[in-house]
């Protein structure tokens, strides 16, 4: 692929015509002998079209590959095995034009800065692609961006009602909208590599010496807008550990990745805003350390959010009320009745691993069962949603995206299995200087 579609008009038309294609697939399921094999027919034209366009539309495609309870329950595998392509692999960029970017970022050629580096990339994703390579005689990762993917982007979200409508026809159950909202504040962000050489580097350092978790070291000088150089990191991938590993590597990962999520937000005021799989490295080193991959999408938290969250968990394992602290976490403002009644089941089930008698296994059933709690408080309130301005006031945007993620680390843990005394790792991290007095402002 020597470029990509990045038009307003192009893309949306390419959008428009997906859409079509998948309404009409969902038709022909419904008359058809054989549902799962339609459904895996319209997962290989999701692939491949998405895929091509990148940036949002294949953002959307990942989440479909891993994310409980957003397809029926009988199609997921198919769905799921087609689209985890799209996590690391796609129709790639041609070697010339990615070379081209380098040069034009770092002021000299591949061949110059580099001891070496293989010209068939290790990972194609939403924003750019991942190639092998060697540094002073050390084994690194060079990211490279897709030329014009930032004029895309701008072009998806000037055509987000044909995005919106994409979304509705694959994903009904889901609040496209508000997927669509958490997308487009990062969407840009994540074109600026030296943003994200930047927050990886504070990951880095304060996982530095953990037993457990590894985060690549970035190589500063070899970094710009448009492309990020790190220490490559040999590990196994997230499909292949998950159907292979041992139920105690099982546990120790799942141990390590809530650790991760949960420590670097309320110790350090960081959360890693994109857990899905294809940035989940396992089993790395002689230690089986867990690898984080792709700081793209970093959300900071501020420190009244900090010990308001902190105040949440801390109340919820003391056995307490939920609504008000849960509320007062999200800096929401208004709220009627009706939204508050339904909110209660929502945060008793998110809450639950932390709850619930010691040691707790996640399950692909705990994800789909927040998924449902979802779906059902939508069902009482009609057809206003929650998040609804007016019934549902979020003051705090950053603690709301914290809060969506986190449904996809349940489907990652749940397809884990992992069990493990998670209560006792969130008491330790409330423990921590700062937040072991937290309480309500």
């Amino acid at each position: 692929m020597s470029s990509i579609k990045k038009g307003r008009l192009g893309r949306a038309l390419s959008l428009s015509r997906l859409g079509a294609r998948m309404a009409l697939g969902q038709g022909r399921r419904m008359l058809s002998s054989d549902p799962l094999q339609v459904h895996r027919q319209l997962a290989l034209t999701l692939a491949a079209e998405l895929g091509e366009l990148k940036g949002l539309p294949m953002k959307i495609g990942q989440l479909l590959s891993y994310m409980e309870g957003v397809v029926p329950d009988e199609y997921r595998a198919a769905y799921q095995e087609v689209l985890a392509e799209l996590r690391t692999h796609s129709e790639p960029m041609a070697w010339e034009v990615a070379a081209k970017v380098f040069e034009q970022e770092l002021g000299a050629p591949p061949a110059q800065l580099l001891d070496s580096i293989d010209q068939s990339p290790i990972a194609s994703a939403s924003i750019g692609q991942v190639y092998r390579a060697t540094h002073d005689g050390e084994p690194v990762c060079v990211k490279i961006q897709y030329p014009d993917i930032g004029e895309a982007t701008l072009s998806d979200l000037q055509n987000l009602d044909g995005v919106i409508a994409l979304m509705r026809t694959l994903m009904p159950n889901v609040d496209t909208r508000q997927v669509i909202d958490d997308f487009r504040a990062r969407l840009q962000e994540e074109c600026d590599y030296l943003q994200e050489a930047d927050y990886q580097t504070r990951f880095a350092r304060i996982y530095h010496d953990d037993p457990e978790l590894l985060v690549p070291e970035v190589l500063q000088p070899l970094c710009s807008r448009r492309v990020l150089t790190t220490r490559r990191i040999d590990g196994t991938d997230f499909d292949t550990f998950a159907r292979n590993a041992s139920q105690a590597q099982r546990d120790r990962a799942g141990a390590a990745l809530f650790r991760f999520a949960f420590g670097s937000l309320l110790q350090h005021g960081l959360f890693h805003a994109d857990p899905h799989p294809g940035n989940l490295l396992l089993d790395c080193g002689p230690r089986g350390k867990l690898c984080m991959l792709d700081y793209g999408c970093v959300q900071p938290i501020d420190e009244p959010a900090r010990r308001d969250i902190a105040v949440l968990l801390r109340t919820a394992m003391d056995g307490g009320q939920l609504l008000q602290p849960a509320l007062r976490a999200m800096g929401v403002t208004q709220l009627d009745e009706a939204s508050a009644a339904a909110t209660v089941p929502i945060l008793d089930k998110a809450l639950e691993p932390l709850v619930a008698a010691q040691p707790y296994r996640f399950t692909r059933d705990y994800a789909l069962d927040i998924t449902r709690a979802v779906i059902d408080a939508k069902l009482k309130l009609g057809a206003r949603y929650l998040t609804r301005r007016g019934r549902f006031v979020v003051e705090r945007q950053g603690v709301m995206f914290v809060v969506r993620n986190l449904f996809g680390l349940a489907s990652i843990l749940g397809t884990l299995r992992a069990e493990g005394d998670f209560r006792g790792m969130a008491q330790r991290m409330l423990d921590e200087p700062g937040l072991r007095d937290a309480a309500p402002a």
